[in-house]
């Protein structure tokens, strides 16, 4: 018997931002491509750049712009939601797949004949973005109660949103991130040998918790005078990282090959050249799901240094000994770095070790080089061959019961 494709629709609010949202559904839509038809949707998709985009997938829009005010968004979901249960009759659309609350809520109220799918992203308690959704907590039980399944990106998560929720637990279930990695570059593309170099890659916001990685650099400068952070990405908080950068006397400069820099941003750049050029991977994060920046950096063979923050995704990356904890105040060395107590500014004890164990690797070549081989080898069961047959089956298991 011949099944027809089935038709999937991936839903995201905005297809502008370069966050690890986006270019997670950039590449499910890729590897989802390779068995369904797949339509691709965000509130405006035809008035905003696209960051990530599959040039194979029917793109689609709500032609809903991007409201600002908070009253201003909510007289415009009823548009939205009409809008989507348009698009879904028209393309007949046999699984939605959403992200983020906002498409979250618009795919549950347009929900018709189609089976509808929400992807947890990142922790909700906790999180400096998800302050209304917990005060909205009642309204988010009845919106995810009529999903048919809700899949979190690591264990830490799926149990978050059971229990938050009040969702059974056979709807819940976790599908780690993937990705497709690049070719190898060459290892060698190291700046020189004196010149020392840490990196972070991500949006910059507040969850990222960038702060405290500039008071760490000043204390570092002491001791590696060549020594430079590098920061991957733009975002809100650019002008008050470069203020706090003034009041620590640290050069800072937008060109990555400026030697005498200390603070680097490159803005929105392909990590994979930059990070082979560098040490250590530098990660203070407040909150995070399952980064995929993580396995990128593993997988140019650095070693990381990375906050055990909730929900527990670079916990779970770096496969540590010891329980998730949020609130730990030690430094814990596994095969491929260190899970680290959370950095604030006005921490004095955090920031000693960060700073004694960003110190230490940078000492010590061999560790580095040991850690970087590990995690290289890691970053493999995060491949797309690893973890696809997983969204296929999740997607079929819809489906089984018609048949």
């Amino acid at each position: 018997m011949i099944f027809e494709k089935k038709n999937v629709l991936l839903l995201v609010p905005t297809f502008a931002d370069e966050g690890g949202t986006q270019k997670m559904v950039y590449e499910l839509g890729r590897i989802l491509a390779e068995k369904y038809n797949v339509f691709e949707c965000s509130f405006n998709a035809f008035g905003e750049p696209h960051v990530f985009k599959n040039d194979s997938n029917v793109i689609l829009s709500l032609n809903s712009p991007n409201e600002r005010s908070l009253l201003s968004k909510l007289k415009g979901y009823p548009q939205k939601i009409a809008r989507l249960k348009e698009l879904k009759k028209k393309h007949k659309i046999d699984v939605t797949i959403s992200n983020l609350w906002g498409a979250d809520l618009v795919n549950a109220l347009s929900k018709g004949k189609d089976k509808i799918i929400s992807i947890g992203h990142s922790s909700i308690v906790g999180n400096p973005q998800s302050r209304l959704l917990l005060k909205l907590r009642r309204l988010g039980e009845w919106v995810y109660s009529r999903f048919d399944k809700i899949i979190a990106v690591n264990s830490s998560l799926e149990k978050e949103l059971t229990d938050l929720f009040n969702l059974p637990r056979i709807k819940v279930k976790y599908i780690n991130n993937f990705i497709a990695f690049p070719p190898s570059g060459n290892k060698d593309n190291r700046t020189a040998k004196e010149l020392r170099r840490l990196v972070n890659v991500g949006r910059l916001h507040e969850g990222k918790n960038l702060e405290p990685l500039l008071i760490i650099l000043k204390k570092l400068k002491k001791e590696f005078v060549k020594l430079q952070l590098v920061l991957i990405g733009n975002g809100p908080m650019k002008e008050s990282l470069i203020k706090k950068a003034g009041e620590l006397d640290l050069i800072v400069s937008d060109v990555l090959d400026e030697r005498n820099a200390d603070l680097i941003f490159t803005g929105f750049v392909n990590p994979f050249p930059v990070l082979e050029s560098s040490d250590v991977f530098v990660f203070p994060s407040k909150t995070e799901g399952l980064p995929l920046v993580l396995v990128e950096a593993m997988h140019t063979g650095l070693p990381i240094i990375s906050s055990d923050c909730p929900t527990g995704g670079p916990h779970v990356i770096l496969e540590a000994y010891t329980p998730h904890d949020p609130k730990r105040v030690n430094a814990e060395e596994t095969k491929y770095g260190y899970l680290m107590p959370i950095p604030e500014s006005n921490d004095l004890s955090a920031l000693q070790v960060w700073q004694e164990t960003i110190s230490l690797l940078l000492k010590n070549e061999e560790k580095r080089v040991k850690l970087g081989h590990n995690a290289k080898e890691r970053s493999l069961d995060f491949s797309v061959d690893k973890i696809k047959h997983l969204w296929f089956q999740t997607i079929d298991s819809l489906f089984e019961s018609n048949r």
